[in-house]
């Protein structure tokens, strides 16, 4: 009930509406979306429906079908982890060509796995899946990159940053010039 009253006190717009406007997006909702009303995504689902248009949507839905994701695939995404769907669809092509071309996920994977495709990009993905590759290459360890890219940046540094400090030098550097900050040593104290 706590995350209900927080996303109807956050965006209370969606839920000043006309009756029978409210009533539309609430089916909707449920048939286009497929997030049921007991659904914890379900004021997700009223967020995306009453902060994109139907051809916005619809070019999102487009665009993950052009990476291979069946019908089946995007229902899942949208059950699963609606707000994928207020991201600008350049920032959706850029997420997919990485997990998908360059990291060889599949859509099923990533549809189940969604917290990926709500991840910066240029500021986690990345910068986190270089310094994965500098401990394979070096052979010091072989990390799952989904387990890597979930856990917090203070998690991160301290399980895959300090305990390689002496056999990858610099690793702490690459990490933070592909993530473009320097206050990263503040986390590590």
């Amino acid at each position: 009930m706590q995350s209900s009253r927080n996303g109807i006190l956050r965006y209370p717009v969606y839920y000043l509406k006309n009756t029978e406007i409210f009533q539309n997006i609430v089916v909707r909702i449920e048939e286009e979306l497929g997030i049921p009303q007991n659904s914890g995504m379900f004021l997700y689902g009223m967020r995306v429906l009453c902060g994109s248009s139907k051809k916005s949507i619809e070019l999102k839905y487009q665009l993950f079908k052009t990476f291979g994701w069946t019908e089946y695939d995007i229902s899942e995404l949208l059950r699963r982890n609606p707000i994928i769907f207020l991201i600008c669809e350049e920032k959706i092509r850029k997420k997919l060509d990485f997990l998908m071309t360059e990291l060889g996920y599949k859509p099923h994977f990533l549809a189940t796995h969604s917290p990926l495709l709500s991840l910066s990009l240029e500021k986690r993905l990345a910068p986190r899946h270089h310094v994965l590759l500098v401990l394979k290459e070096k052979g010091l360890l072989d990390y799952n990159f989904y387990t890597a890219a979930i856990k917090t940046e203070k998690q991160f540094l301290k399980i895959l940053i300090e305990p390689f400090k002496k056999d990858a030098p610099g690793l702490l550097e690459l990490y933070q010039s592909n993530k473009g900050c320097s206050n990263i040593d503040a986390i590590l104290r």
